[in-house]
């Protein structure tokens, strides 16, 4: 067969709904020609290339283009003056257009080089299978109008975040209504929906799709390479090292309390490798105490780093009820003590819940409070660890060779 997977950024940053989906695609790369079209990320890397088993297909638009330029600049520490006036060109010139578009979706100049790539591999060699990744929104539409052009191609739409219903950025009833009509198309006119254990009951609920169309994929177990599967009371000298590392939203992740919490306990030191909106930059630019250490955003084998050194991770949930943090299985996978600021009992409390070596923590308690339940935690956990197996014992629906086999049959049609 030959697959084709429209997508956001992929190479050579993969943000967490292309990482869900990459090791199914992965696997499929192995039996089947599958290529993917993909968003510049990174300036050095705009020509189309093998990379292993998979053909990567890049596009580009107008505002792309000044995102990638950035991006480029940022990561090889050129040009800051030039780079910073261009982002602020970016930005102003988005909130600008904004108020005259209709559409509800960010970059929608991005959707016809998807649909053009799209019909040009189609000429080149018939497809049989496209998979649109959403976030963003926009490989959603390309797919949906190359469907309608190509209505024998089998169409499977994987979506991690709410766009119409998306609580965090909310939009003008008019584009809100135009956004909610668009999504019930593209989930009508697809073969099959794939979804987070959030966004199951949105579609079924919302958008009234019959649940035999729609897989509620969660979230993988990933194996720990430094894991010798046997569980460990390890000696370790103070202070505990504790690390938060993710991306901040002052509307939906906002770090204001966990900050005030970890001020606060003593004996610690609070890793964060963090990037966040302006709001949030703003205040992590303030005054803390010492043992608080704020770092940049790290490259992916700098972070699995960080899972090996530290002894506890922190999971902050989201206010939104839509949309979960993906990396928490990523942190149980290392059978390390988790701490997690929830707003909702979804599905990250739930897996924190079952979970031998983690503690949930309301967001509706306290400073004072949280700082003695977690004072607690800290000294019975801090130095435990369970084994690889002894996880996968309490997570069998979260394993890849679990969801591969169900996977592999919507995306082929044999569901």
């Amino acid at each position: 067969m030959h697959v084709i997977v429209v997508t956001g950024y992929y190479y050579p940053f993969l943000p967490p709904p292309g990482r869900c989906i990459s090791p199914y695609i992965d696997n499929l790369a192995l039996t089947h020609e599958l290529e993917i079209i993909c968003s510049v990320y990174d300036r050095r890397f705009s020509d189309d290339f093998i990379n292993g088993n998979i053909r990567l297909n890049f596009v580009d638009g107008f505002s792309n283009k000044m995102k990638s330029y950035i991006h480029t600049n940022r990561a090889l520490d050129k040009h800051p003056i030039k780079t910073s006036m261009v982002s602020w060109i970016y930005r102003a010139g988005r909130f600008l257009f904004s108020w005259f578009k209709k559409d509800a979706y960010e970059d929608s100049s991005m959707v016809k080089p998807m649909y053009d790539r799209l019909e040009k591999l189609h000429k080149d060699r018939s497809i049989d299978v496209v998979i649109s990744v959403s976030f963003p929104f926009y490989s959603h539409v390309a797919a949906y109008k190359f469907k309608q052009k190509h209505p024998e191609v089998r169409w499977v739409t994987f979506t991690t975040d709410p766009f119409a219903y998306n609580e965090a950025n909310p939009v003008a009833d008019y584009k809100r209504r135009r956004a909610i009509a668009l999504e019930q198309k593209i989930y009508d006119t697809c073969d099959y929906c794939i979804s987070t254990e959030e966004l199951y009951a949105n579609l079924i609920d919302d958008f009234k799709i019959d649940s035999s169309k729609v897989l509620k994929l969660p979230f993988l177990l990933t194996t720990n390479p430094t894991d010798d599967n046997t569980p460990k009371t390890q000696e370790r000298s103070k202070p505990v090292e504790i690390l938060y590392a993710g991306y901040l939203y002052h509307k939906i992740r906002n770090p204001k309390l966990m900050m005030e919490v970890f001020c606060s306990l003593p004996d610690i030191n609070f890793n964060m490798n963090v990037a966040g909106d302006r709001i949030c930059r703003k205040y992590l630019a303030g005054q803390f105490p010492s043992h608080i250490k704020i770092r940049g955003l790290v490259s992916r084998e700098k972070y699995l780093e960080l899972l090996t050194v530290n002894d506890v991770f922190v999971n902050l949930s989201n206010t939104i009820r839509l949309q979960a943090p993906s990396k928490l299985l990523e942190l149980v996978s290392t059978g390390k003590p988790i701490i997690n600021f929830y707003h909702h009992e979804d599905s990250g409390y739930h897996i924190v819940e079952k979970y031998p070596l983690g503690i949930n923590v309301s967001c509706k308690l306290s400073v004072k409070t949280i700082v003695e339940k977690l004072k607690l935690f800290i000294k019975e956990n801090a130095k435990k660890r369970l084994s690889y197996t002894q996880i996968c014992d309490y997570y069998p629906d979260y394993l890849f060779e679990n969801q591969l086999p169900i996977v592999k049959k919507v995306i082929t049609g044999d569901i």
